[in-house]
């Protein structure tokens, strides 16, 4: 077996370990799926995978997992192309595992085309997909060649954001040095002074083929 594996594998070990993880998660799979089934309004996927990525996201605490599947249902359809990016990425078990990172990147922002998401109702729906509606655990926020009104946006924001939220929100400007403080070069793409050669439009077919799941998500939610 490849060095590469060996710690792949003993990284998934401390991961779980850190998670809480059951040796037979079955028992919380079964417990979260017949919290689901007793909500008759909800209307929700019930396979395995599904349960055991929100599982995983609060750390195998059942009721806490219920109440994030009640929160994702819940949330209006606001920012639906990163929604969709989000529901691919959390589908892979290392992910659902480890968390994510997000860097946003403010090159060519247009402020006039986004203003109207720079309202209170909006900063309240952005925190609520953060904290309470996705099952992700986001480890950290990276902005890089942010405007400056990024920072009125944020002071909006923050008051909706719980304490380990905000210690984990970065703003960098276009400061590669200070975002390697908190990334290695070698997770980054060549364009953020990183080694990794990253292809979007990759990305994006990838994305596009899984347009039928992303069909079939539509149908879960509450009954109105």
């Amino acid at each position: 077996m490849s060095e590469s594996l060996i710690n792949l594998s003993e990284l998934k070990f401390k991961l779980k370990k850190e998670l809480d993880e059951p040796s037979n998660p079955q028992l919380a799979i079964d417990e979260l799926r017949t919290l689901i089934k007793g909500d008759i309004l909800l209307k929700s996927r019930m396979d395995d995978a599904f349960m055991l990525k929100f599982l995983r996201a609060r750390k195998f605490k059942v009721n806490k997992a219920f109440k994030l599947v009640v929160h994702g249902m819940s949330i209006e359809d606001v920012f639906k192309i990163n929604l969709m990016i989000l529901e691919v990425i959390s589908e892979h078990p290392d992910t659902q595992l480890a968390g994510i990172v997000a860097i946003a990147d403010f090159t060519g922002f247009k402020w006039l085309k986004h203003y109207q998401y720079l309202s209170p109702y909006y900063a309240k729906k952005s925190a609520e997909v953060v904290q309470d509606s996705f099952p992700l655990r986001f480890q950290g926020f990276h902005f890089i060649n942010e405007p400056l009104y990024l920072y009125t946006v944020y002071s909006i924001i923050k008051p909706f954001l719980k304490e380990k939220i905000r210690c984990r929100v970065h703003f960098h400007g276009n400061n590669f040095d200070s975002l390697h403080k908190y990334i290695a070069p070698s997770k980054l793409p060549t364009y953020y002074g990183g080694n990794l050669e990253f292809d979007p439009i990759t990305w994006v077919q990838q994305l596009l083929s899984k347009e039928q799941y992303l069909k079939e998500l539509e149908q879960y939610g509450y009954n109105r």
